[in-house]
């Protein structure tokens, strides 16, 4: 059944998008809305007024019924009762909501009630106070509205892909959730990175010679859902391209029982959906965000398309959180402003896949629906010999990986494991996170760990906040697996200044071997270099992330029993006694 008047939360929607719904879905609605409001609230005052049969909550949803007269008398006490949303019923079924007290009177409510609201017209309430979160959509920065994400401890299945590329044209960093028994996650969150990188590779063309300025790309990502029959995965995307850096975003969506890469939009229940969220958007930025001084920007930036509407989740309380990207509806300097679409209200306008994604959100449903990955025997693991290695009577040699823990991480510790030797790995928060019982299997092997932030930012482009954000995150993410505090630290990039060096307070690790394994997926070529530059004292940098890299490394070690060379850790190379904010290369 189709609305008979125009949309009374967008005049400028589609008529036939605007679906009518049975009261008992008004219902459930409510009892979804006043779940969220017992969070905040376990308790609060109720009173009553002769102008509404039921009820009024001092905060919460209550469903009322109007005691009959004009417009201007509903309007006056949904004022003087502190109301701050309305949804508006007749005839048993769901007519629209009406957003924005004290604005509550616009053309489309007189059209539909024509002056007079008769008695017995029934309307869900939100009632709020300052104390309680605003019961309409309201702007606000990344600061102060969240997504609620997952802890990936519980998914079955699941480890990272990593990419790391080191030297001009730019330097670029890339992680990506893998899920044994779900493949389409993994496959399609490597198209988007890539073609992000490719897009960035473009726009940078070559290298300037003699240059300062090293353009960076990073991608990390975060779990929105991974429970019952959703995945929603957030990507994060860091440009910087000399005049400043920019924060982008893209949350991808999955039905476990199908295949496809669903958009942000999927969530929403149709294009009518996402012409109300749209409008509610503009309205919330154009209100809350003053800041966003372009207005043609703005317009064009919250027209409802799925370009525009690509990073929608959750909070925690259940309510949908939709997130621009710098420069999308304002000047760089507003930020990655968001909307909060309180669950009430938004709770009409979601799919069956956002109702479900919500659900999840709200109370997860124990292992994700997908098939769950056959485990892989791990083999016993050599102990390191019992008081290590001594430097000054052997001729060393510290070889190091940087960037795990991955997939090719395991491989690579069965094979350090059968020669029994020990390595130094620089690992970051956010595959540690991913990959726990991966560095749990490391530390086991006697395998020593150092810090390589939490996901691989430039710490010379960062604020002092943002420097110990990064080197703090892996150490606690290092910490909680291991029960250590990483000493050393290892800067990504190897990019590091006065202020790095004072803010940190740590010693820096480099390296004075790169075979370029980043940049040279091959074994052969990758092994060849090792053998021609490494010497005692050398400090030899590779990256597990790399298959090829693994699979260089039974030829290094025969190169270095060759000539005489023991592969140890760093610390067992230099010794305990590093200066903090020194950098130690080897030779």
């Amino acid at each position: 059944m189709a609305w008979s008047g125009e949309c009374p939360l967008n005049p400028h929607a589609s008529r036939q998008h605007v679906l009518l719904r049975p009261l008992s879905y008004l219902t459930a609605l409510a009892a979804a809305a006043l779940l969220v409001a017992a969070v905040i609230s376990a308790t609060t005052a109720r009173a009553q007024s002769p102008d509404w049969d039921g009820d009024i909550p001092g905060s919460g949803v209550a469903l009322l019924t109007w005691n009959g007269g004009t417009l201007e008398d509903l309007v006056g006490s949904a004022e003087a009762n502190g109301f701050r949303s309305l949804f508006a019923t007749s005839g048993g079924e769901f007519l629209g909501h009406i957003v924005g007290a004290p604005d509550f009177v616009n053309a489309d409510l007189a059209a539909l009630f024509a002056g007079e609201v008769p008695a017995g017209t029934p309307f869900v309430v939100l009632v709020g106070s300052g104390a309680t979160p605003a019961a309409t959509p309201y702007a606000t920065d990344s600061t102060d509205a969240a997504f609620a994400t997952v802890e990936p401890g519980g998914i079955g299945g699941l480890s990272t892909e990593t990419r790391s590329q080191m030297a001009p044209p730019f330097q670029y960093f890339a992680s990506w959730p893998v899920i044994s028994g779900y493949p389409p996650l993994g496959e399609e969150a490597a198209t988007v990175i890539e073609s992000w990188r490719a897009t960035f590779a473009e726009r940078v063309g070559e290298p300037v010679p003699g240059s300062p300025i090293v353009p960076e790309l990073n991608i990390t990502f975060d779990f929105l859902v991974a429970s019952g029959d959703v995945i929603g995965v957030r990507l994060q995307r860091f440009e910087f391209l000399g005049a400043g850096g920019a924060n982008f975003a893209r949350s991808l969506w999955f039905d476990t029982a199908d295949s496809s890469l669903l958009p942000a939009t999927a969530l929403l229940d149709g294009p009518g959906a996402l012409e109300q969220v749209a409008e509610m958007a503009r309205e919330a930025l154009m209100r809350d965000r003053p800041d966003l001084s372009l207005p043609d920007l703005l317009e064009d930036g919250t027209a409802p398309t799925e370009e525009n509407y690509d990073t929608i989740g959750f909070t925690t309380g259940g309510d949908l959180l939709i997130e621009f990207d710098e420069y999308q509806v304002g000047p760089g300097a507003s930020g990655s402003p968001r909307v909060v679409i309180p669950a009430a209200i938004a709770e009409p306008l979601l799919s069956d896949l956002g109702r479900r994604a919500r659900q999840q959100v709200l109370d997860p449903g124990g292992e994700l629906a997908a098939p769950t990955p056959v485990p892989t025997p791990t083999p016993e693991v050599a102990q390191p010999p019992d008081g290590g290695v001594n430097c000054a009577q052997v001729a060393c040699v510290a070889l190091t990986f940087d960037d795990g823990p991955a997939r090719p991480t395991l491989r690579l510790l069965d094979i350090l494991s059968e020669r029994g030797v020990q390595a130094t790995f620089f690992v970051l928060g956010v595959n540690v996170a991913h990959n726990d019982e991966v560095l749990a299997r490391m530390v086991a092997a006697g395998h020593e760990v150092g810090n390589h932030t939490f996901d691989h930012r430039d710490l010379t482009k960062l604020s002092a906040e943002e420097i110990r954000e990064q080197v703090d995150g892996a150490g606690a993410a290092i910490q909680a697996v291991t029960g250590q505090w990483p000493r050393l630290l290892r800067p990504p990039y190897g990019a590091i200044d006065a202020r790095v060096a004072e803010v940190t307070g740590m010693p820096f690790i480099l390296w004075s071997v790169d075979p370029r394994d980043w940049a040279d997926h091959d074994a052969t070529l990758v092994a060849g270099r090792v053998a021609a530059e490494a010497r005692r004292g050398s400090i030899v940098l590779l990256h597990d992330i790399h298959e090829t890299s693994v699979d260089a490394v039974p030829a290094i070690l025969d190169g270095f029993a060759s000539r005489g060379l023991t592969a140890v850790t760093v610390s067992e190379l230099l010794g305990p006694d590093l200066v903090p904010g020194r950098s130690y290369r080897g030779s």
